[in-house]
């Protein structure tokens, strides 16, 4: 009875931490230069909501700061 009962919390344990880990959201950022050329490719991240924009925002900052241009970003 106690194993069945330690199986049955780390059967739940393990359905809670996967949905836990289906909360992610992905980031692709493309550089463009101040013509509007593509530069480089900046890179994916995958994680929270809010570190996703925190990417994207240093992209833009890099693309700015390096090639007085923008980057492109899509979320998944």
């Amino acid at each position: 009875m106690k194993k069945l009962i330690i199986s049955g919390i780390i059967l739940v344990s393990l359905t809670f931490s996967g949905c836990i880990i289906v909360d992610q959201t992905c980031v692709v950022c493309d550089i463009y230069d101040e013509y509007g050329n593509w530069v480089k490719d900046y890179g994916e991240y995958c994680g929270s909501m809010y570190k996703a924009r925190q990417y994207a925002d240093d992209a833009d900052k890099h693309a700015w700061d390096y090639y007085d241009g923008w980057a492109n970003c899509y979320y998944d």
